[in-house]
């Protein structure tokens, strides 16, 4: 499923004007901290509506400004895994999964959290609290949660960025097994070159706003490799 994204939103004296098609499998948004891939992410979501632009996951149109359409957030299908992961702390880790299945049964719902506790390797943690978890369990439960509901698509925002770095080659593999095995198209936002070269099928080249490349993740680093060579800082 090919998500196809032209946003264009202006937030004080920050302007994001970008248009870019994230094919199946994992695409990163790559560039420096305030170049806009965040606010990219939440436009993707509708947690914030772009001035003009159009976002499309497959063939359904989730915004497009010139037809007046802009479902809601809960409506899109699609999975969010925040940066600090907003887990709630009053849940445990299986509550925390479950909590957007209300329209499931109780079996089911248990079911799932069991699936997907499974899959991510802390079926033996099901009844512990955010704060009894360390930072990688904690980054597994909240992309369980995401995946909790089958969407179409799950948005990751910079994922290992509060993760030991001795800890993140393991979840960078653990992330690609479970998009194999899922199939679940996502977008990955990151500053880490570690990220995109370890996770990332294709890259989003990002400038302060703007989008400067997009293509194959080693067609794109293999060329940015080149060129700093040939003009070194």
């Amino acid at each position: 499923m090919i998500v196809d994204v032209a946003v264009e939103r202006t937030l004080g004296s920050f302007h994001l004007n970008v248009a870019f098609a994230a094919p199946a499998g994992i695409t990163a948004l790559f560039g420096p901290s305030g170049s806009g891939k965040t606010l990219t992410l939440r436009c993707i979501a509708g947690l914030l509506a772009p001035a003009r632009g159009r976002v499309a996951l497959g063939q359904r149109v989730l915004f497009d400004s010139s037809s007046g359409t802009d479902l809601a957030t809960r409506d899109r299908r699609i999975g969010y895994v925040f940066q600090h992961y907003a887990l709630f702390p009053h849940l445990s880790a299986a509550a925390n999964i479950g909590y957007g299945l209300h329209a499931l049964s109780t079996r089911d719902r248990a079911a799932r959290e069991k699936e997907l506790l499974e899959m991510v390797g802390l079926a033996d943690l099901a009844d512990r609290r955010p704060h009894e978890l360390s930072g990688g369990q904690q980054q597994r439960v909240a992309l369980a949660r995401s995946l909790a509901p089958r969407p179409d698509l799950v948005l990751l925002d910079e994922p290992f960025a509060a993760i030991d770095s001795f800890v993140r080659d393991r979840l960078r593999e653990q992330l690609r097994a479970i998009q194999v095995r899922t199939q679940v198209p996502m977008i990955l936002v990151t500053h880490d070159v570690a990220d995109v070269r370890s996770l990332a099928d294709s890259v989003v080249l990002y400038g302060h706003g703007v989008i400067e490349e997009v293509g194959p993740t080693n067609e794109v680093l293999a060329r940015r490799e080149v060129e700093r060579q040939a003009y070194p800082a």
